[in-house]
């Protein structure tokens, strides 16, 4: 019988240990500036598309389709050491001029996933598991014809936050300025 409540208590104390919701990177829009959001992976001829920040979204623009779809694709957020096996989930707040899918890849995704730009502000997720440990989020938008804002991009994912680290002390004299002979540790240095 003790045998059998200490195997119950132990269980109960490994379903207890319930995952939760880390944020793995998030991105308000609002708060950046063209100074300080260009260059994080634009490919497009400028002639055909452009991404610039306006009114405190990421603003796409086109007036015609690129071909193939994929040779107008921007990457709006990265995470830091993603692990393979994982599934992430990228919540997204976004409104176009038009409705119509548009193609993602996230961090090494197989299958492309695909969201759906409305011409109201929609909030939405996509879940997609990690098979490259690479980070990126691809938007591949060639295809679309017109504007769309996000206002916000955030990945999290499921696991348990990582342990706070411990700082101990090592030195029992932490006086920096005394000297070594002082300290009896001459002979030492």
């Amino acid at each position: 019988m003790k045998k059998l409540f200490t195997l119950v208590a132990l269980l109960a104390m490994f379903m207890g240990a319930k995952a939760e919701t880390i944020e793995d990177r998030f991105v308000d829009f609002s708060t950046l500036t063209d100074l300080n959001y260009k260059g994080k992976g634009w490919w497009a001829d400028e002639a055909i598309a452009r991404l610039s920040l306006q009114d405190g979204c990421l603003h796409y623009h086109s007036e015609e389709a690129t071909d193939p779809t994929w040779a107008a694709q921007f990457q709006p957020i990265t995470i830091d050491d993603p692990e393979i096996g994982v599934t992430y989930t990228l919540h997204y707040k976004i409104k176009g001029s038009k409705e119509e899918n548009i193609s993602f890849l996230g961090v090494g995704q197989t299958p492309y996933g695909q969201f759906l730009v409305t011409t109201e502000w929609v909030e939405g997720t996509v879940d997609y598991e990690c098979t490259a440990a690479d980070g990126t989020f691809m938007i591949q938008c060639g295809g679309y014809i017109g504007d769309f804002d996000i206002a916000y991009l955030k990945v999290t994912h499921e696991g348990k936050a990582p342990r706070p680290q411990e700082w101990i002390e090592l030195l029992t004299n932490g006086d920096a300025e005394t000297p070594w002979e002082d300290l009896g540790l001459a002979d030492v240095a």
